[in-house]
């Protein structure tokens, strides 16, 4: 009896799986086109690659990291729709405009 159970769940497991995978292929990908992304850390790693990534979509992109020079350089990278802050979001006093 335990056998046709864990079937039954296996096979429920498996039609859910389906069905989600049918939805994530049929639904559009959302237009980022024009809209504002601010990532902290941006300057390099994981966040100049998501920095690059919206930007390529058409998002207008704002970077803030401490270093200006690193800043400089991932702003070029990025591309025409980037701005940067040198900002250290663990202390507000040192935020910059």
């Amino acid at each position: 009896m335990a056998t046709s159970k864990n079937a039954v769940w296996i096979g429920a497991g498996a039609a859910g799986a389906a069905l989600a995978l049918a939805t994530m292929v049929r639904r559009k990908e959302r237009d980022l086109t024009g809209d504002v992304v601010l990532i902290t850390g941006g300057s390099r790693g994981l966040g100049l690659a998501l920095a690059k990534e919206f930007a390529s979509r058409g998002c207008r992109v704002a970077i803030c990291a401490r270093d200006r020079a690193e800043l400089e350089i991932a702003t070029q990278q990025i591309g025409g729709n980037a701005s940067a802050y040198v900002c250290d979001v663990t202390k507000q006093e040192r935020w910059t405009p």
